[in-house]
């Protein structure tokens, strides 16, 4: 979230912001836990394993991902 007000450039409306930091955040939050699971995936480490576990896995995977995207975004500064 904090990404996200980050960029007060062109900002017109409160409310069309906040939205457009809502859809970021859950397009980043989605994008990496995709690849959590598609990395997870392609090693072969979901074989064998209940949903449950895999479901942990990706999350174990996939927010350090989001954060490490978030600090990239930030140093860049996009």
């Amino acid at each position: 979230m904090i990404l996200g007000y980050i960029d007060f450039k062109n900002t017109s409306h409160e409310e069309a912001d906040l939205k457009r930091t809502w859809n970021l955040v859950v397009i980043s939050y989605l994008s990496a836990l995709l690849v959590s699971f598609i990395m997870l995936w392609f090693f072969d480490r979901i074989e064998g394993y209940g949903p449950g576990i895999i479901v942990a896995q990706v999350i174990v995977l996939g927010v350090p991902a989001a954060l490490g995207a978030s600090a990239g975004r930030l140093i860049i500064g996009r």
